[in-house]
């Protein structure tokens, strides 16, 4: 089994395992990657993406597939929340009703959400997940000229915040380290409460000056990281990290644990090495072991399926109706030629009786 990505990052020179299969549990990706032809979540140019799904599937021979996206979270939100406790029955209305209070306007909103720890009857508590039609939209169509069905849509650092484990009300500092910079995101149990992306401007492709530029970069981006922490700590009181999580090169685990004594963090952890595109491939075991996921796609596949049920009942219905017209007609006639028969038995019985009685006389 091979599942195929699409990312907005491009391609740095000199990085070749890049390029190559990654190994996951029951199959392989391979990535595919994009340069400004996704931007932010944003299709700038849907005829190069449009070409760049053929291509695929020409090359690796796809007679059919399904595409599970992993967007920015620019394109909508992910929070967790504390209800109180409600039935299975009640919980769509309720999340229905809080999703219409988080995002205002008349536009189509798309929605799902996951239950990240219940106690009856006290709370519940949800991580939500929610983005407006029209951006999701945009990949629908082109992936349907391709040939490719949309079967799921998550937000990468949600599908993050789920790969790790985390506990519900526990609060975990993530850094991820990417060839294009550093993203550093802030968890809340599996939610992602606030992110940023530190970024080498202007180094081009070639991977020394990367190299040479992310060294020089390192102070810079331990001073935004502590602002970054200052603001969070200013808006929520009881945030307590004592947890803090890396994954990328050695360079990264200095700058971890210089960012964990700043901060009194006491538990610093690397992820195993040997996987790059940590959301990509987080995402794919997810799907592959079947573990629940958020699916903004989810409501509209139902409410496609539901259709072709629909589709499918009035079908069945016309042609019973069709058979039951057809059965009736035919049993209509049969009758009809059965009541003309008894008529002329009866006629030919009463003569027969006219003249027997003409004989006794």
């Amino acid at each position: 089994m091979r599942l195929y990505t699409i990312t907005s990052q491009h391609s740095l020179a000199g990085r070749v395992q890049e390029s190559r299969p990654i190994q996951i549990a029951g199959g392989e990706i391979i990535r595919i990657s994009l340069s400004g032809i996704i931007e932010q979540g944003i299709v700038r140019d849907p005829e190069a993406l449009l070409q760049n799904l053929l291509t695929c599937r020409a090359e690796h021979a796809l007679e059919s597939c399904l595409a599970f996206l992993a967007i920015p979270m620019q394109s909508g939100f992910v929070r967790s929340y504390r209800l109180p406790w409600l039935s299975k029955r009640d919980r769509g209305p309720a999340v229905a009703l809080l999703v219409t209070e988080e995002v205002p306007g008349s536009s189509e909103v798309l929605y799902d959400y996951l239950i990240l720890e219940e106690e009856k009857p006290e709370h519940l508590t949800i991580l939500l997940a929610a983005a407006r039609q029209e951006i999701l939209n945009q990949y629908v169509t082109i992936f349907e000229r391709a040939g490719i069905c949309l079967a799921g849509v998550n937000f990468s650092p949600a599908v993050l915040g789920q790969s790790l484990g985390l506990q519900p009300s526990e609060d975990v500092l993530f850094l991820l380290e990417e060839t294009e910079g550093l993203q550093v995101m802030l968890f809340h149990g599996g939610a992602p409460e606030g992110f940023r992306t530190f970024a080498l401007p202007g180094l081009g492709t070639n991977f020394a000056t990367v190299d040479q530029g992310r060294q020089s970069f390192w102070a810079d981006w331990e001073k935004e990281l502590q602002r970054f922490l200052v603001y969070f700590r200013t808006q929520y009181p009881e945030l307590t990290i004592n947890r803090l999580i890396w994954d990328g090169e050695a360079e990264l685990k200095l700058f971890a644990e210089n960012i964990a004594a700043a901060n009194y963090i006491s538990q610093v952890e690397g992820l195993p090495g040997g996987r790059r595109y940590r959301a990509i491939t987080a995402y794919a075991d997810l799907i592959l072991a079947k573990t629940p996921v958020l699916n903004l796609w989810k409501s509209v596949r139902q409410k496609a399926a539901e259709r072709q049920r629909s589709q499918r009942l009035v079908a069945v219905l016309g042609i019973v109706l069709l058979i039951g017209n057809g059965c009736w007609f035919f049993l209509q006639h049969l009758t009809s030629a059965r009541e003309t028969q008894v008529q002329m038995l009866e006629r030919q019985g009463e003569k027969l009786e006219a003249e027997a009685k003409r004989e006794q006389d």
